[in-house]
């Protein structure tokens, strides 16, 4: 019975300050992946952010949300993601793989959100 305890009282500690440790762990994820894909790592992104409390409304276009998170985080790094993503959404001639300056915009707002 005491070690059902401890393992569900880990289990809500590590859910409930999983917005500190998941961007670790998410950067430990992709870096080991090889940044192979740009969809995965910006999905991982917004489901952060959300998590952060920035959450897309309805109808909010990416590019409104991009200006909305770069306002938050006094930067412009939401925005250059935003519009490689859509690139790479209606041009499917532009290759999956992130260049080094999608990376380090990725990782920058990744870290941010564990604020």
């Amino acid at each position: 019975m005491g070690i059902l305890i401890g393992a569900v009282a880990i289990l809500l500690l590590l859910f409930f300050t999983r917005r500190k440790w998941m961007p670790k762990w998410l950067i430990f994820k992709h870096r080991t992946q090889g940044y192979r894909q740009l969809d995965t790592m910006y999905e991982d992104l917004l489901k952060q952010l959300k998590r952060a409390g920035h959450r897309r409304k309805e109808g909010q276009t990416l590019k409104d949300f991009a200006e909305h998170v770069d306002a938050a985080y006094s930067t412009d790094k939401m925005g250059i993601l935003t519009r490689a993503m859509e690139e790479r959404l209606y041009d499917k001639d532009v290759p999956g793989k992130p260049s080094d300056e999608l990376i380090e915009c990725w990782k920058y707002l990744i870290n941010r959100t564990s604020g």
